[in-house]
């Protein structure tokens, strides 16, 4: 066997036998504000009954509020040591969460809470002004506080409690009955919305109440 052929072979032996793991790529921090962006995905993908709601409290967490959500799983400025983080990204079905059969959080929704945490975990709001209730349409404001509020749990294929909130039709149902204004309001009457959770802000409410007193217009 020639000499060129035998050092081939051992660097061969050699690039084989060293195993290189495949650099992880952090996601990308974006500005974020826990009020509108982080709160919404807890209090939709888990801080529901079996999960992390006031009655089960699996494993310890309860996910309704920044007080319960800040006060275990969590270490400012580090999503990879924040329990509750790792558990979004596990690569393990067993300890992936949500669990099976419910959807796995978006990169999206990932990508906005560990930013969150890297930034230090903060019970802050993007609200910068006063609440603007002059023109409210459905396609604008009111669409927006739904999708971001109600649409996870409220659309097809399976809506909870069989209600669906993900097109206008399909809300003003829940309007001509009155369900919509006495749950967004947390009135009896209606199931309180967001389910077992704190009432949304005063500013989202006002802009649902209003554009239904106005006849829910579709514009």
């Amino acid at each position: 066997m020639g000499k060129a052929l035998i050092f081939f072979l051992v660097l061969l032996a050699a690039v084989i036998s060293c195993k290189h793991e495949p650099e992880k790529i952090k996601p990308v921090i974006i500005p974020v504000c826990f009020e509108e962006d982080i709160l919404p995905i807890f209090q939709t993908s888990c801080n529901k009954a079996t999960c992390h709601d006031a009655s089960s409290k699996e494993e310890g967490y309860w996910l309704d509020s920044y007080t319960h959500i800040r006060s275990k799983g969590i270490v400012p400025f580090n999503p990879e040591a924040s329990k509750i983080y790792q558990s979004l990204v596990s690569g393990e079905l067993g300890n992936r969460m949500p669990r099976s059969p419910e959807p796995p959080l978006t990169s999206v929704e990932i990508n906005k809470i560990y930013s969150w945490i890297a930034q230090g975990a903060l019970n802050d709001s993007c609200a910068t002004g006063p609440c603007d209730t002059t023109d409210i349409k459905y396609s604008v404001q009111v669409k927006q506080v739904l999708d971001d509020r109600c649409v996870k749990c409220h659309k097809y294929p399976n809506p909870k409690g069989g209600v669906l909130l993900q097109d206008y039709a399909s809300v003003k149902t829940y309007v001509n009955n009155g369900k919509l204004a006495l749950s967004v309001n947390q009135e009896a009457g209606a199931v309180a919305m967001p389910y077992m959770a704190p009432k949304m802000t005063d500013c989202k409410v006002r802009t649902i109440l209003i554009w239904i007193n106005n006849g829910a217009p579709n514009n």
